[in-house]
């Protein structure tokens, strides 16, 4: 890892990144629809340039795929969330649609972690969505 470094960093698609010290990451705000802005922190590394066109990549591929991201989160939580719901059925057109994303995290190997808002589904807890250095889902589950 570096020790030195600039408090900002460029990206055509994420504008400006900032270097969080006591976090070791860089973060930045992406726009992944219509009025919904999300954060993105990327683990700082080697070569930051190489990892933010990398970062670029895979974010675009996420916004086109956000959908089957979180159709997978209700295969794999759809019949815990309808233990939570108190009766409620709940569907997983109601599932996929009350999730929310707000913060997307880069590791090192570019595997990523993916933070919803749960829209009540599980009173409020976080549900992640984890990611392999490929892009391929690897698991889901709730926290909190």
């Amino acid at each position: 890892m570096t020790t030195m470094h600039a408090k900002t960093l460029k990206s055509k698609l994420l504008g400006t990144l900032r270097y969080e010290k006591e976090f070791n990451w860089w973060t930045a705000k992406f726009v992944l629809g219509k009025g919904h802005r999300i954060d993105v922190t990327i683990n700082d590394q080697e070569d930051m340039d190489k990892v933010v066109v990398a970062v670029e990549i895979r974010l675009t591929q996420l916004k086109k795929n956000e959908l089957s991201l979180r159709e997978y989160a209700a295969k794999k939580l759809l019949k815990l969330a309808n233990e939570w719901a108190e009766g409620e059925k709940v569907t997983k057109e109601d599932f996929v649609s009350r999730l929310r994303l707000e913060t997307i995290a880069f590791y090192n190997d570019l595997s990523t972690g993916l933070y919803y808002d749960d829209g009540d589904l599980f009173w409020g807890h976080t549900i992640t969505v984890d990611l392999d250095k490929r892009g391929k889902c690897t698991r889901a589950e709730f926290q909190g």
